[in-house]
């Protein structure tokens, strides 16, 4: 590990070198057992990254470079997946995943995406000895070196994205951000975030939570932001699951049908979500026209440069701490999977798994 730097309190390849020999008997020249936390509705990740679990075994550098570098072809480590699971929304079950990593001898896992599950998927992994690397959880919470030892990320935390957001609202002179938020860890995180960055422009936010998939909670959420404010909160952050976009289009044109609007959608809905034909009329009014940011890797509606330009240079800077995988990877060419991906997501996924397999050698 010598002259690789180390990000939040965890260097990859050093954890993950110093794993190995200790429990590879063969030292390096042996299988590294890993487990694949993915989401699997859709499930573009989970191609994306046994398609990088193929090709590092493979050393194919179509993708990835260094996979064909003289080190990496003299190395003998091989990944081997021992299982492959839905973990993103369960806490629970992803803490018994836990226990049959530690049962099964699993060198380390690859997930979970969202920061609530991985918090709680790292702090039993830390107990266990087994390093994680997440491909797209933001929690800022995960950033402690000293609670999540063994925890590493493809994407910076939240804290990366949210002046970027409060840039370009002062070069646009918009007004009041309200900020509507799911409770977990990320929706709670992400708002925490904003609110610091736009305090910082001396911007004032007004903000609500709710828990996300309870009738009537996010309708009531937005109700709130509004009861906060004399006149309507209608430049408003929706930090939401598309479950919960229903709710937040019929309230919020309650309150702003006709006014000056800006809705900020944070990792809330996917492209398909809103091509589909059968939104609503609240949903179009909400999404048509809204910035839909799928928060961090790809500001899809290219806000001038300011999210995407951000999340660039923050992403580059932060891979440079994870050994050898240096490149965007928003941008990866997943034109191999099977279906149309989500570049966003499957990129992660993909170069997560790249990462651990170049960590190995």
């Amino acid at each position: 590990a010598k002259g690789v730097s180390c990000h939040m309190g965890m260097c990859l390849r050093r954890r993950v070198l110093l794993l190995l020999v200790a429990t590879c008997p063969g030292g390096l020249s042996s299988d590294v057992r890993v487990g694949l936390l993915l989401h699997l509705d859709p499930p573009d990740s989970a191609y994306a990254a046994l398609l990088a679990v193929r090709d590092f075994n493979a050393r194919n550098a179509s993708v990835i470079p260094e996979f064909g570098a003289p080190e990496t072809v003299a190395c003998d480590a091989r990944l081997v997946v021992e299982e492959l699971t839905d973990k993103q929304g369960s806490e629970y079950t992803a803490l018994l995943a836990s226990t049959r990593a530690e049962a099964g001898g699993w060198h380390a896992v690859v997930g979970a995406s969202r920061s609530g599950t991985s918090i709680v998927l790292a702090r039993a992994l830390t107990v266990y000895g087994i390093p994680q690397i997440s491909p797209s959880a933001t929690s800022a919470q995960l950033s402690d070196g000293s609670q999540f030892p063994l925890f590493a990320r493809l994407i910076p935390s939240d804290m990366v994205i949210a002046p970027a957001v409060a840039a370009l609202f002062v070069d646009r002179s918009w007004p009041l951000l309200g900020i509507v938020h799911m409770d977990d860890a990320f929706g709670a995180s992400l708002a925490e975030a904003l609110a610091h960055a736009f305090a910082a422009e001396a911007l004032e936010t007004t903000s609500s939570a709710f828990r996300s998939g309870v009738a009537g909670a996010a309708a009531a959420a937005v109700a709130d932001l509004q009861l906060q404010r004399t006149s309507p909160v209608c430049f408003v952050a929706v930090v939401a699951w598309e479950g919960d976009v229903s709710e937040v289009a019929t309230a919020l044109r309650a309150r702003c049908s006709g006014k000056p609007r800006q809705v900020l959608l944070f990792d809330a809905v996917s492209s398909a979500f809103v091509s589909a034909p059968n939104r609503t009329a609240d949903e179009r009014w909400l999404l048509d026209g809204a910035l839909r940011t799928s928060h961090g890797p790809v500001a899809t509606e290219a806000l001038d440069g300011f999210i995407q330009g951000t999340w660039r240079g923050a992403s580059a800077a932060h891979l440079a701490s994870i050994p050898k995988v240096t490149h965007p990877p928003a941008w990866v060419n997943t034109s191999a999977l099977p279906s149309e991906p989500d570049t966003t997501y499957a990129g992660f996924a993909y170069d997560a798994v790249a990462a651990l397999g170049l960590a190995s050698c």
